[in-house]
């Protein structure tokens, strides 16, 4: 199975994973499921970091264990998740 997850799913995955539901965790944790995030999510991140209304710091390395990142792609948009 396939899930697009959004900005704040990273952020709590991350940062506040107990405001994550009981089920999104196992989803972002199970092996056997492709978790995307799309890079429109890291610049909003980056943004948000930026002008100090989130304090989220994070390698890339650890980033990608769960995640696969999406390029900005017209592909993207046609993904039948």
């Amino acid at each position: 199975m396939r899930y697009l997850h959004d900005t704040h799913t990273l952020i709590w995955f991350f940062n506040e994973p107990e405001r994550l539901s009981k089920k999104a965790f196992e989803i972002i944790e199970d092996q056997k499921t492709d978790c995307l995030i799309s890079k429109t999510s890291l610049f909003e991140i980056v943004i948000k970091s930026n002008i100090n209304k989130l304090n989220f710091q994070l390698s890339m390395k650890k980033l990608k264990l769960p995640f696969q990142i999406l390029k900005l792609t017209s592909q993207n948009w046609k993904l039948n998740i």
